[in-house]
């Protein structure tokens, strides 16, 4: 009975667990943000409870851009306070991660009025457009450092308020059988 249980753990439980943590890590951040607009937060305490968050006062369109790692939780840790401030949203997912958060928008496009809450899909090409349009005042990127080096140039250009998350620090292993030209092809994208 054992060797089940510990099969089924390792097999079902934790594949579960795993896929369901940002989904209850989302409803918290949720919370956290809803106690915000219900005024029951005060955001000068809430702020240094986080590393970053958005400004408490509206600005108009915020730009955001999240990364292929994680992207439930990014997306819900860039527009939740965005939206909480009384902001509204133009969010770019990774090219190859852009299913939850465009079924996200897709449920929120149930509560929210028509273009509090927009997703734009496509390549680094349409997340630079989303970001160097002269609309949004606030720009957020999750991304490697030279992405946030294009995007500082830009909003300094614009005088834009910007977040920056960068890193680049994406650990790879390389095993001992694998073909290590096609690997660091493969690691260099």
């Amino acid at each position: 009975m054992r060797g089940v249980w510990k099969a089924l753990f390792s097999t079902v439980i934790v594949p579960v667990a795993v896929a369901l943590a940002p989904v209850a890590g989302a409803g918290m951040q949720i919370g956290h943000y809803n106690a915000y607009i219900d005024g029951r937060y005060d955001f000068h305490t809430w702020i240094f409870t986080f590393v970053s968050c958005t400004p408490p006062d509206g600005i108009g369109v915020c730009a955001q851009v999240t990364p292929w790692n994680y992207p439930f939780m990014m997306a819900v840790w860039k527009w939740g306070p965005a939206l909480a401030a009384g902001n509204t949203v133009v969010l770019k997912p990774s090219d190859t991660t852009p299913a939850s958060t465009v079924l996200m928008a897709e449920i929120m496009a149930e509560h929210l009025p028509p273009g509090v809450f927009n997703v734009v899909c496509g390549d680094r090409d349409t997340g630079r457009a989303v970001v160097t349009h002269e609309i949004p005042q606030f720009v957020s990127v999750t991304g490697s450092i030279r992405a946030g080096m294009e995007v500082a140039e830009s909003v300094a250009r614009d005088l834009k308020r910007v977040h920056l998350e960068l890193g680049g620090k994406a650990p790879v292993v390389v095993f001992d059988d694998a073909d290590l030209e096609a690997a660091a092809e493969a690691i260099a994208v």
